[in-house]
């Protein structure tokens, strides 16, 4: 059944639920996670690294587990719109790293739909929060972390791929737009856009990527679709 949502306000309910569930969110995200051991193992990242919708702070660990931080030059800049899940990621980030590795780290409270940042990057991160964006937004988000990349600059991530049993629980607005409890059950709801792969390379293309791939990831694990593009 579909649901009255005014557009205009997707976005926010998305932002007010992080800040409400961040404790929660972020102690979620303490335990194993088979889709992000595996993306970050197909992918080493290097130089100055742009993550967006960095959340609590989790990918910081896998990097550190890559001796990222070991190279002084490679820097890492998270951004989010949660102020409360910034907040922990900060705290998460001086545990991981110490005093000594932390001013390789900043964090940025920003809303990556409105993208607008003076560097450049050679990464850019993009793990479970594409899906986020409203369908009208996408090309010009594209089009802005495009423009944040350094020439030959690498942007990848992934985006959710829902089994048949999650989406009946998930209130529909529209086409491949859902409002999903955050605990895939009940409590405050964030806005899901369920990409299709050819939609998300026409996408990438369209906003001037190349060498992209996009493919299903994962069989026993929950599935995920992973994407990769280049400047």
């Amino acid at each position: 059944m579909k649901a009255n949502s005014n557009n205009k306000d997707l976005s926010e309910i998305t932002h007010k639920t992080y800040d409400q569930v961040a404790k929660d969110f972020s102690q979620s995200r303490n335990k194993k996670d088979e889709i992000i051991e595996l993306f970050f193992k197909c992918h080493r990242p290097q130089g100055k690294i742009l993550d967006l919708g960095c959340g609590s702070g989790r990918d910081i660990r896998c990097l550190n587990e890559q001796k990222f931080f070991s190279k002084p030059k490679n820097q890492y800049l998270g951004l989010d719109y949660s102020q409360e899940l910034l907040k922990i990621a900060k705290a998460n980030a001086n545990k991981t790293l110490g005093d000594q590795e932390i001013t390789q780290v900043k964090f940025i409270k920003q809303d990556f739909q409105n993208l607008n940042l003076k560097e450049k990057f050679d990464y850019v991160l993009a793990l479970a929060s594409l899906h986020h964006i409203e369908p009208k937004n996408h090309l010009q988000t594209l089009q802005k972390i495009h423009k944040t990349l350094k020439s030959q600059g690498e942007f990848s991530g992934y985006v959710w791929t829902p089994s048949k049993t999650q989406i009946p629980k998930w209130t529909k607005i529209d086409k491949q737009q859902y409002l999903k409890p955050w605990n895939g059950h009940s409590g405050p709801k964030m806005f899901i856009y369920l990409f299709k792969k050819t939609e998300l390379e026409n996408l990438l293309k369209s906003a001037k990527f190349k060498n992209i791939k996009v493919e299903i990831v994962g069989q026993k694990i929950k599935k995920n679709l992973f994407f990769k593009a280049v400047k």
